[in-house]
């Protein structure tokens, strides 16, 4: 999975809900799938007029579609760029993305540069205790090592496949955290926008 779908994958869930446990043993393929365009108001006399405007007199607002270059820091340190890549691509208002994220990308215009901070609140929400299960180790996949991978991803109930982290190894049974990996994590993205249609 490249690094922009693996941040698409996880900017687009609001919650990871428990599930009873299936573990699949390879990354899950991009699931993640984002409007190209979205429907503008015919213009007079039929004539088609392109919607992108290269210049300042475009904000990001809801219904937009926009595409940005973004860094993402937790806890003081990267873990995810768009740098070398395709800008990821997100409509306003359709949900898919945290609320923070859309936040802070409204009023945007086209060659902005803006750093924002989103709060767990805005986020991936808080971690949940409740988040945490327990499995027996005959349960994970053969081959699998709690002790040294620590990252491990199962089925949920909408069929997609999300990562869980090993929290704890017992001596018959693996403490697994169910929880978003950024719950409880405040975000702070540096957003540059490119296009917006």
């Amino acid at each position: 999975m490249k690094k922009r779908d693996a941040l698409q994958v996880l900017l687009a869930l609001s919650i990871l809900f428990p599930a009873a446990l299936t573990v699949a043993q390879s990354e899950p393929e991009n699931e993640v799938s984002v409007p190209q365009t979205t429907a503008q108001s015919e213009p007079e006399n039929d004539v088609s007029v392109p919607q992108t405007i290269q210049g300042d007199s475009l904000m990001v607002e809801d219904g937009k579609t926009v595409k940005l270059h973004y860094s993402l820091s937790v806890d003081g340190e990267m873990v995810e760029s768009s740098e070398g890549q395709e800008p990821l691509e997100v409509t306003i208002g359709a949900q898919q993305v945290i609320p923070g994220f859309e936040n802070g990308l409204r009023g945007m215009k086209i060659d902005e540069t803006k750093e924002f901070s989103v709060s767990p609140e805005e986020g991936y929400g808080p971690e949940d205790p409740e988040g945490y299960k327990e499995v027996g180790k005959d349960k994970l996949p053969e081959g699998f090592d709690p002790a040294t991978e620590k990252v491990l991803y199962v089925q949920g109930p909408d069929g997609r496949s999300y990562p869980v982290q090993v929290a704890e190894v017992k001596e018959e049974t693996v403490l697994l955290n169910f929880n978003h990996p950024f719950a409880g994590k405040t975000l702070t993205f540096t957003v540059k926008v490119v296009e917006i249609n």
